[in-house]
């Protein structure tokens, strides 16, 4: 029996490739230093290959603030920049600034990330409410059939929307998304909707800033709060 399942093992070994094998995790450590008070420096390029196999780069000399976990949740949820973060942390500020994946991939790969590098469970889905709760959102030349913050009883003409939106803190969420993680512990999506929920909410109010451009040309430049529920179908990837 024990020459078959050899036999069986290399022949699966083979059939595998070789590049599956780097699955889920990193190239090796981050080497950064601290250039001022609230700026990170990576020393060295930095990669993570995701479960599909996709790689994230992070360049050497790429600066960042972490600032996509907002401050002030840091006390409460942990700095970006410390322990088994710190390595996800850079690939997920990357992608936030690039904004060239769609906002809720980048976020669920910071999660992934996070658990590649070794962090815990619990923290790491206590870390991924907050920046998905929190952090950055944006679209890219998404076609909307209603202006942003308009309510239409019926799909007026298309618009293409580029928008960056940033939700308003609001640390007494995060404190309890904090205490009903640790207690409960509950699957990645259960926390996607109960974010979702909070976010969108008609009582959120998200920032925004960009432009939306009719057919004809004409611009309408964003610049202002809008409650979350007014942006539900802008930022879901319906």
């Amino acid at each position: 029996m024990s020459a078959i399942y050899l036999r069986v093992a290399a022949v699966i070994a083979v059939l595998i490739p070789a590049t599956l094998v780097h699955a889920q995790s990193f190239d090796g450590a981050a080497k950064i230093e601290q250039v001022d008070a609230s700026h990170w420096k990576l020393l060295a390029p930095l990669t993570y290959t995701d479960k599909g196999n996709v790689p994230w780069f992070a360049p050497k000399d790429y600066v960042t603030d972490g600032a996509t976990i907002p401050r002030p949740l840091w006390p409460i949820i942990g700095s970006p920049f410390t322990g088994n973060y710190v390595r996800a942390a850079i690939i997920h500020d990357v992608y936030c600034d690039l904004k060239s994946r769609d906002w809720k991939l980048v976020h669920r790969t910071f999660y992934d990330a996070m658990i590649a590098g070794g962090v815990s469970p619990i923290q790491a889905k206590i870390m991924y409410y907050a920046v998905y709760r929190f952090g950055p959102k944006w679209v890219v030349d998404k076609t909307i059939r209603c202006p942003l913050g308009f309510i239409c009883n019926q799909a007026g003409p298309p618009l293409q929307v580029t928008l960056q939106a940033r939700p308003q803190l609001n640390v007494d969420d995060a404190k309890r998304a904090k205490t009903k993680i640790e207690q409960q512990n509950p699957d990645v999506s259960e926390i996607e909707q109960m974010a979702d929920e909070e976010l969108f909410s008609k009582d959120s109010q998200i920032q925004v800033s960009g432009t939306e451009k009719s057919a004809n040309g004409d611009v309408r430049t964003l610049n202002q709060s809008f409650p979350g529920s007014a942006l539900f179908r802008t930022l879901s990837n319906d």
